[in-house]
């Protein structure tokens, strides 16, 4: 697989892996057993996350979309969004928020999932990085795959949609002594 910095060009291939693991197009079951759960966004946020977000990366083999990280440092954290802004205000130091992380189902439990986590975690090295996993519907596979990397919960909260997160971090400053955070 190759990685490269998102463009206009992939947005037709994001899309695609965006409703195949979206979280409408699933039953409970179903949603439990892929992991790869993704809210998703219009094509004019996508068009937007590629223009303005510092760490938006795609997989490609033979130039398709397969799957891809989207990620952005703190303070391009926007106060529309009620649970990312709560960790702006909660964390003052910079850190890199991971928003999404997708791959396509038919390339799951291949590894290129891990593969962008790896080249996104080693871009933002020695920052903190977040991660918001929805709990609700459980989210078990999304919540194992963080933890192998190092993640640890330390935040829930209950956003506007009603649909509850945790929220995982690693290289967080004093993540051995924290207690869990809640930010309702």
């Amino acid at each position: 697989m190759d990685i490269e910095k998102a463009t206009p060009q992939h947005l037709p291939g994001i899309l695609d892996v965006v409703r195949a693991n979206s979280f409408e197009q699933s039953d409970t079951a179903e949603r439990a057993r892929r992991g790869f759960l993704v809210s998703a966004f219009t094509e004019s946020d996508y068009r937007r996350f590629i223009t303005y977000d510092d760490h938006f990366y795609v997989g490609l083999i033979e130039d398709s979309v397969i799957g891809f990280v989207l990620a952005y440092r703190r303070a391009f954290i926007d106060r529309s969004e009620w649970l990312n802004w709560r960790l702006r205000e909660h964390f003052q130091h910079d850190f890199t928020l991971i928003k999404q992380v997708a791959v396509h189902p038919a390339r799951i439990g291949l590894g290129f999932g891990v593969e962008l986590y790896e080249h996104l975690l080693r871009l933002t090295d020695p920052l903190p990085a977040l991660a918001a996993i929805v709990l609700v519907p459980p989210n078990e596979i999304s919540i194992r795959f963080h933890e192998r990397f190092g993640f640890v919960k330390i935040a829930e909260g209950t956003p506007p949609d009603g649909m509850p997160r945790g929220v995982w971090a690693i290289r967080m400053p004093g993540l051995a002594e924290h207690s869990l955070i809640m930010l309702d």
